[in-house]
């Protein structure tokens, strides 16, 4: 099976192999595939078609229902591997010494992570962040430690009244930055991976976008052309983990215990608690629950990427357990 990166340079260049797999890939079922690599293919055939330019939508359309159809039995063959790498993640982190929150979060609408990144991107011109060894989409830690970021920044600006520089100051202090003085903060994600399907039993799901009009001077002229694209089934859920140590590099990460009320200055709950009278939320974890709320990733303002926390609560290894 042809493998993500250089060799698919290799095959967009050599012509003879490249119609040797044009019959071959008429002989992969899709339901026993590594995806990366079955796309990869087929977006040789789209490209190809393309060029000509015909049928090569409703390749793409044809491309999009098999993987959508195969995503049920390809999440099935894979869980047992996610929950060991996500447990293995759990424990290594507890370890090493961080103080952990397990975070499980459900998707409330379609999801679009990573529109550039290379999975999908040269047969339906949007991306989707992909795994190519557990063969299942995933949200980088990245964008979830930057959407809680801009929430954090917010939050201080909206609740606490301090004026933008003094928020991104305090946002690099907890969460890094790219000068000397920031360092890596105090605070960390995982990446999320999803430990249930969505919609109907599908961990992909289909979409469509409509491009602004173009090429023409008058609307009835325009000739609007859809994008099918690929995004992760609303409903599914994932799961990653918020990691922390209270001191860094000078830096000190105020821990709220459970007597202490709500949003005395702390910034992350001891015992985060959401379904009592009395709420345990620091600022931190409020920045999850309304930067997840928002939405994490590509076109959240249309909608895309909203996630409902179900799960929220911390872990207690060896090495916490003594702290």
């Amino acid at each position: 099976m042809i493998t993500p990166g250089n060799k698919l340079l290799i095959i967009l260049n050599d012509v003879e192999e490249v119609k040797m797999l044009d019959s071959e890939l008429k002989n992969i079922r899709v339901e026993e595939a590594n995806l990366w690599s079955y796309v990869a293919l087929q977006s040789i055939q789209i490209m190809k078609l393309k060029g000509s330019g015909n049928g090569y939508e409703e390749e793409k359309k044809q491309l999009i229902e098999a993987l959508v159809r195969a995503s049920k039995s390809i999440f099935a063959s894979s869980q047992d591997n996610i929950m060991k790498m996500l447990n293995e993640i759990e424990e290594g982190l507890l370890k090493v010494g961080y103080k952990v929150k397990v975070v499980e979060a459900k998707l409330e609408s379609r999801g679009a992570f990573g529109l550039s990144a290379d999975f999908g991107v040269a047969a339906f011109e949007l991306g989707l962040s992909f795994d190519p060894i557990l063969n299942v989409p995933f949200i980088p830690g990245s964008s979830l430690k930057g959407a809680v970021r801009a929430a954090y920044t917010e939050l201080l600006q909206s609740k606490k009244e301090l004026d933008r520089d003094a928020a991104e100051r305090e946002a690099e202090r907890l969460f890094g930055g790219s000068s000397e003085q920031a360092g890596a903060g105090l605070i960390g994600f995982t990446d999320a991976y999803p430990i249930v399907t969505g919609k109907g039993g599908y961990l992909l799901y289909p979409d469509v976008l409509t491009p602004h009009y173009k090429d023409a001077d008058i609307e009835l002229d325009a000739q609007p052309s859809p994008h099918v694209f690929l995004t992760i089934a609303p409903g599914t859920r994932f799961r990653f983990y918020v990691f922390w140590v209270e001191n860094r590099g000078g830096c000190t990460l105020r821990v709220k215990g459970e007597d202490t009320d709500l949003m005395e200055g702390y910034l992350i709950a001891d015992k985060p608690s959401m379904g009592s009278s009395r709420v345990h939320l620091g600022w931190v974890d409020l920045a999850v629950l309304y930067a997840l709320g928002l939405g994490v990733g590509g076109k959240t303002r249309l909608g895309y990427s909203t996630l409902r926390i179900v799960r929220y609560e911390p872990l207690r290894g060896e090495a916490n357990a003594q702290s």
